[in-house]
């Protein structure tokens, strides 16, 4: 079944369920990382699979992604990734050092991790809500390079020529710095037409 393009009143839908989840984050990275953050943008967008790359940067500058399988109600995948600006700014923070170029130590790997899960959880958390369906990640895989590698590893078991993802991109700021993240949601086929009902759904409610 092909997806339709989505409407105006779609996209405030989706940014709705953007915001929700980019606000469970901007607490829980605050409570993580001891620094007052706030969410400066949220935007949302359903795009093809091969347009997810270019969206997320250069294929050339290093990238955090952490890909998690999801289970329940709803099937499908996650991938949460942060450009390497944002990944040294929270690993320093929470282990007192940055990555030492393009190798985590075993606490960086740890941290990382527990990032990725909390945030993951966040956003699922919030399209389980908007939803009524439950969604449950599983252990993430992990890979630190550059953007190019990240999302072809990590993306490689969706690819296909009709595969489309949600893409959430959140911006938050504390006083000195501002941090992007990204939040690539693939669902299976029947689960994106679940999505999108209830997005239009939702988006018809709206006068």
């Amino acid at each position: 079944m092909a997806t339709q393009p989505l409407s105006a009143k779609d996209r405030d839908a989706l940014a709705e369920v953007a915001n929700m989840g980019a606000g469970h984050a901007t607490v829980a990275l605050t409570q993580m990382t001891g620094r007052v953050l706030r969410m400066t943008a949220t935007t949302g967008d359903l795009l093809p699979l091969g347009e997810i790359t270019p969206r997320i940067g250069p294929p050339d500058v290093p990238l955090l992604g952490l890909y998690f399988r999801i289970f329940g109600q709803t099937r499908g995948s996650l991938l949460v990734a942060f450009p390497g600006e944002a990944t040294r700014w929270m690993l320093e923070t929470l282990t007192g050092a940055p990555p030492a170029g393009m190798v985590l130590g075993d606490m960086q790997r740890s941290a990382a991790l527990e990032v990725g899960n909390i945030l993951a959880s966040a956003y699922l958390s919030a399209i389980s809500n908007f939803m009524g369906l439950s969604l449950l990640p599983s252990i993430p895989d992990l890979a630190w390079d550059m953007t190019g590698s990240v999302c072809d590893l990590m993306l490689g078991e969706r690819a296909g020529h009709d595969d489309m993802a949600l893409a959430f991109y959140s911006t938050f700021a504390d006083q000195e710095r501002r941090l992007t993240g990204h939040y690539l949601l693939m669902p299976d086929q029947s689960s994106l037409n679940a999505l999108m009902a209830r997005i239009h759904e939702r988006a018809e409610r709206v006068k």
